[in-house]
């Protein structure tokens, strides 16, 4: 056991994108299930789904958002919190359209449908989803419950802290699990409610 982690430990300091894709792995499908198990409009869990969520977060996710944060530790080289919290909101208006758009294409092809449906449901909801994600963290923000500000807060300060090097990724992909079961829980109806009026 001592010599497989080991191994893992002498893997993950030469490619330091395997701890974002390990996480990842862990993470996602574990918010999916989550969600899954507490949507009361569901029948049945479908592990189909929590393996299409292990998928997109290792091998998809996980090397984006490492070269996104390599790339933004480029372009804005300060380290005061001033500078991580421009990383953050930066990252609010340039990454998450990326995101979207990797979410939305590779889960509808890992479900088997042609590219021009995925084509076609990024076209009809990547714009839905953005703008519905950007309201409900401002009407968060102001009733004072957290949305946009607690997630600022959680990227400013993992920026800012500079916790070691391991644990960065980690940190964030807690704080996105924490973040999607709440958005699969109450942003969904609440959606429906705003944009429909």
């Amino acid at each position: 056991m001592s010599r497989m982690v080991g191994m893992w430990k002498t893997i993950a300091n030469k490619y330091p994108v395997t701890r974002g894709m390990a996480t990842y792995a862990l993470l996602l499908p574990a918010s999916n299930t989550t969600q899954q198990l507490l949507d009361p409009h569901r029948k049945k869990y479908n592990p189909r789904e929590t393996l299409h969520f292990g998928v997109f977060g290792a091998f998809i996710l996980a090397p984006t958002l490492y070269g996104w944060v390599r790339l933004a530790n480029v372009i804005i080289k300060a380290e005061t919190l001033r500078g991580a919290v421009l990383k953050a909101i930066i990252e609010q208006f340039t990454f998450a359209p990326v995101a979207y758009t990797q979410f939305y294409m590779c889960m509808n092809l890992m479900e088997g449908r042609s590219l021009q449906e995925c084509i076609h449901q990024c076209q009809s909801k990547i714009p839905q989803t953005w703008k519905c994600r950007r309201l409900f963290e401002l009407e968060l923000v102001y009733p004072g419950v957290g949305g946009w500000s607690g997630m600022l807060a959680s990227q400013a300060s993992n920026l800012y802290l500079k916790v070691s090097g391991e644990t960065p990724l980690m940190f964030l992909s807690f704080v996105g699990m924490q973040l999607n079961n709440l958005v699969a829980l109450k942003v969904k109806l609440w959606c429906v409610r705003v944009l429909t009026l």
